[in-house]
């Protein structure tokens, strides 16, 4: 099952060549983004509703819909997690000039996650989730709700994106913590990264970097290799 990563040369070359590595990125990674096209807030997603598409009732009394003055807003967190997007759309114009990209790699991500499932699954007790984003309007239905389900649903204004995502998430979210021989590693710990830092590329935290264990790295998962026209 092939999928599509859209990025700069200069950085996913590594992915092609061999002994690469991939990178996945914290959830709360995306509304840092310097391209407007892609920032999102990730880690919340805000739903709304007009008073009468929904009931709410408290206490025992019955909200009517001209007792609210606006729309009734929702801003709900997100389940913390390591993620990659990735497209359903193969070497597609828009996204190109959208994601301001200049590669599209074609990728095996039946392979990808079943090394991820081996990482976080065997190793980690974690979970990992593969499948494609839903897109919402304001008037999100209540099914988009749950923590996990949230990670895979953005807003109608992404849509274009016809985004797959993979997720991995660790058993205690944000208190998570890794052993790694005396070191403790905080999985997601807060960035203090300055704006100068990441603006400029110099900031690592929220970044994951992954290497498979084979001679060639992911090259084997790469299929096809569309540079921009």
């Amino acid at each position: 099952m092939y999928k599509y990563l859209y990025g700069k040369w200069d950085v996913l070359k590594e992915l092609v060549g061999e002994n690469g590595r991939i990178r996945f990125c914290d959830i709360r990674h995306y509304s840092r983004l310097e391209n407007d096209n892609m920032r999102d807030d990730e880690a919340f997603k805000k739903y709304e509703f007009s008073p009468d598409s929904i009931k709410l009732s408290f206490a025992g009394i019955d909200f009517l819909p001209e007792d609210f003055a606006s729309n009734i807003k929702f801003k709900l967190p997100t389940r913390h997690c390591l993620c990659i997007c990735l497209s359903n759309k193969k070497n597609d114009e828009e996204l190109f000039e959208k994601f301001n990209a200049d590669v599209c790699i074609e990728f095996n991500v039946e392979y990808l996650i079943e090394f991820m499932k081996f990482l976080f699954e065997d190793k980690f007790g974690g979970e990992v989730i593969a499948k494609n984003v839903t897109y919402y309007t304001d008037n999100a239905g209540i099914s988009f709700l749950p923590a996990n389900e949230a990670v895979f649903t953005k807003h109608s204004r992404y849509q274009h994106e016809d985004e797959f995502r993979i997720a991995a998430f660790l058993p205690y979210d944000e208190k998570t913590v890794i052993h790694h021989g005396d070191k403790k590693i905080e999985a997601f710990k807060s960035c203090n990264c300055s704006e100068d830092d990441i603006s400029q590329g110099n900031c690592k935290c929220y970044f994951a970097f992954f290497h498979n264990g084979l001679p060639d790295g992911f090259k084997s998962y790469v299929g096809e290799v569309f540079k921009k026209k």
